[in-house]
């Protein structure tokens, strides 16, 4: 057991981690390129590529706030991405390209690759945005109890980050409850 311990310690700072990580990577898109994302499987090995990648990107981070940066990046990324696509980015097409520019090729593989952008980097990015968080900062209580901080002091660093994270999680998934019970009353009203 020692052995594999220290195997994935000098793993984690060599280069062969950088190669091994690629290496994922490159799989994983040469297998999302013969699946195709049009299907469930296709954007799970989509999403499992993307964070491979963005796990080999953010492997040496050691602070909480690049984390929680590209968190809200994400987040807030794709919804100027959407915006810029709807709102800019169509008009203008159609402006210059008439009423027919969305049935154009340009215009597809232009929506191809916005809609493929929003799809794999925003739902990884937040993923892999709340997962390095909690992850350094359950690192950095290990490191702070070792040094022999004070309980209250270890509480309130838990759950600072940690709790508005959860709570943030916790109002958009009540949120999504209400929605879906208003959507199921108002079937079985009309019904």
């Amino acid at each position: 057991m020692q052995k594999i311990i220290q195997r994935l310690s000098t793993l984690k700072n060599s280069r062969l981690a950088t190669r091994v990580l690629l290496s994922l990577f490159a799989v994983l898109a040469i297998c999302v390129i013969f699946v195709g994302l049009d299907n469930p499987t296709g954007i799970i090995l989509g999403w499992l590529a993307t964070a491979t990648l963005l796990a080999e990107l953010t492997r040496r981070w050691r602070k909480i706030r690049n984390f929680l940066i590209l968190l809200f990046a994400s987040f807030i990324g794709a919804i100027i991405l959407s915006f810029l696509y709807m709102e800019v980015a169509l008009p203008f097409a159609e402006w210059i390209w008439g009423i027919d520019a969305p049935q154009s090729t340009p215009w597809r593989i232009f929506h191809v690759i916005i809609s493929n952008i929003i799809l794999l980097l925003t739902p990884v990015g937040i993923f892999v945005g709340i997962v390095g968080t909690i992850w350094l900062d359950i690192l950095r209580l290990m490191a702070l109890r070792k040094r022999g901080g004070t309980t209250i002091f270890i509480i309130i660093r838990l759950f600072t980050p940690i709790g508005i994270l959860v709570g943030i999680v916790w109002v958009i998934w009540l949120v999504i409850l209400r929605l879906v019970a208003l959507r199921h009353r108002a079937r079985t009203d009309t019904a």
